[in-house]
């Protein structure tokens, strides 16, 4: 703290201007103390969620694994419901963006012709490539998250997937249906979700084909195994048919 009689008469500063420039510092050290508690208490929520999911964990747990008092969390965030969405909105935002320039790019480049199938998928799915690699273990944990709440569509977990990723996804449904103008929208649609399950269990690492292959390939060399994905999920764009559907009459409108 800068001494004001001292640094006034030093240098013949107002001791009103030395006192308010006090009261600054003193509020940004406060604020940045705040942003490292809150950024402490969202860490500590996205692993436990991955691991325990929304149910299977308490606001003791979180402050406890962040180091902070239980009321911090009604303090930045209001309630349990509402640390939730911000541990889906920190990270998806990112995502979200990321994924939203490479098309915009994409786009810009092979205008007015679509862009092909395998840049729109390399699209989709480098920007969580890159997250993954990039050093921040919260990734990984996130990842497992996304992919616990696409495979538990309660309430709380549809409307977070749906606010966070739906406008994205849209676009991204469009461009693939561009790029296979021989494929129906329900063919696209399907390719699409195929896609999505792949990308989660691959991102999440659960260590299966460390396993099952006795530790010859890992699920943790994302780089190589994204070097995999991106013609395997091609290739399956290209090759989904839509199969009649039987349970609907030949003839006349559907019931």
């Amino acid at each position: 703290m800068i001494d004001e009689k001292m640094i006034a008469s030093r240098y013949r500063l107002d001791k009103k201007f030395v006192r308010t420039f006090n009261q600054w510092m003193s509020q940004a050290r406060r604020s940045s103390a705040g942003e490292e508690s809150r950024s402490r208490i969202l860490d500590a929520a996205e692993a436990l969620f991955a691991d325990h999911g929304y149910d299977g964990v308490s606001i003791r747990q979180i402050t406890e694994a962040a180091g902070v008092q239980t009321s911090m969390v009604n303090y930045y965030f209001g309630s349990k419901d509402a640390l939730w969405s911000a541990v889906f909105e920190r990270r998806s935002a990112h995502l979200g963006e990321s994924r939203r320039s490479r098309l915009d790019a994409l786009e810009r480049h092979h205008a007015p012709a679509s862009p092909p199938l395998e840049s729109l998928i390399d699209a989709f799915v480098r920007p969580i490539l890159e997250a993954r690699l990039s050093g921040d273990p919260g990734w990984q944990s996130f990842t497992r998250l996304i992919a616990q709440a696409s495979n538990t569509p309660n309430v709380r977990n549809v409307e977070q997937l749906s606010q966070q990723y739906d406008p994205t996804a849209r676009r991204f449904i469009a461009a693939f249906g561009h790029a296979l103008p021989d494929r129906s929208e329900e063919e696209v649609m399907w390719g699409f979700s195929f896609l999505m399950g792949a990308m989660l269990h691959i991102f999440a690492e659960t260590r299966r084909v460390d396993r099952l292959s006795d530790g010859h390939y890992r699920s943790a060399s994302l780089e190589r195994i994204t070097d995999h994905l991106t013609p395997f999920l091609a290739a399956g764009f290209r090759a989904c048919r839509a199969a009649p559907d039987s349970s609907r009459p030949s003839e006349g409108p559907a019931p």
